[in-house]
């Protein structure tokens, strides 16, 4: 499992110095030096809190290190989809491979996006490649997916390309079966 960190860049940074660890277990940083904004890591464990934090490099100077913490998804099986919320504006979303890796066995996530803006989700594949009549992605207008229309059930290489919510959330249910996996998105 890995991460894809990304930051805004410092007009006079050098480089970039980025450390990551599992939080509340590991104690040692893993450290990453990079000139670009981003950095991806991977080896990282299913069901996971992790803290990484970044510090910019000019000359001989730092800056004062910044922040944040994540949570990769559990890998494990359970009866029913297991649900993460995410509030942001705008991001990359990945299935649970990441950037450079396809999705598991047996997978069953329910991702809901829900803008802190309020404003409409807007989703736009640059990828899509799932296990044909096998797994399937299905995109949901609305939060509870009981009763939002279902925009779209997707598998193999019909691409979702791009979907509109129609107010502040959307909802995207995941199910992959235990025989085969392919690239995700």
């Amino acid at each position: 499992m890995g991460a894809t960190l990304r930051w805004n860049a410092s007009e006079e940074a050098d480089k970039y110095v980025v450390l990551i660890r599992r939080k509340n277990v590991e104690t040692r940083w893993q450290v990453y030096q990079t000139n670009e904004t981003q950095q991806t890591v991977t080896g990282l464990g299913s069901n996971g809190l992790y803290q990484w934090q970044i510090q910019s490099v000019c000359g001989t100077d730092t800056s004062a290190l910044l922040g944040q913490s994540f949570l990769t998804p559990n890998l494990g099986q359970s009866a029913g989809a297991q649900v993460f919320t995410l509030r942001l504006n705008e991001g990359k979303f990945f299935d649970s491979g990441g950037l450079a890796g396809g999705y598991s066995d047996k997978e069953n996530y329910l991702y809901r996006i829900i803008p802190p803006n309020g404003k409409r989700v807007k989703l736009t594949f640059s990828s899509f490649k799932t296990e044909v009549n096998s797994d399937f992605l299905s995109v949901y207008d609305g939060v509870n997916i009981n009763n939002a229309p279902l925009l779209g059930k997707y598998s193999g290489e019909n691409s979702p390309g791009e979907i509109v919510s129609s107010g502040g959330a959307i909802s995207i249910l995941f199910k992959s079966d235990p025989r085969k996996t392919a690239d995700g998105w």
